[in-house]
């Protein structure tokens, strides 16, 4: 089990959630309502707590890959922006799109700057 290895199989858990068909339904109400909501604020309260509470769990797997708190901090915005961006996009593309090449990329990346911070 190399290091490569457990980024791929963290991103690739990440990923199972993100691109399920429940987070692709969430992700489109969400889009579709978005300008609805912008003057209710309890809805604007949810989607804050939405995030933050993906922000924790994003810090507390990356913590665990990496045991630093603030490295964890730091990737928690590069992890989070890359899968929503391939969420959204499985929306345009369908569900038979993978992203192994994205994802792949995002392994790299979060092991290149590990590495290159120890």
């Amino acid at each position: 089990d190399t290091q490569t290895e457990r980024w791929r199989n963290l991103i690739n858990g990440a990923w199972n959630i993100y691109s399920s068909p429940l987070a692709r339904a969430a992700t489109e109400i969400v889009i579709n309502n978005r300008s609805q909501w912008r003057n209710i604020p309890e809805k604007d309260l949810y989607m804050l707590a939405l995030n933050k509470k993906q922000t924790q769990l994003a810090r507390r797997a990356l913590y665990c890959a990496t045991g630093d708190k603030e490295l964890a901090k730091f990737l928690s915005g590069i992890f989070l922006a890359t899968l929503h961006g391939l969420e959204t996009n499985l929306l345009q593309y369908g569900s038979d799109y993978t992203f192994k090449k994205e994802l792949e990329a995002l392994a790299q990346v979060l092991e290149n700057y590990c590495e290159q911070q120890s």
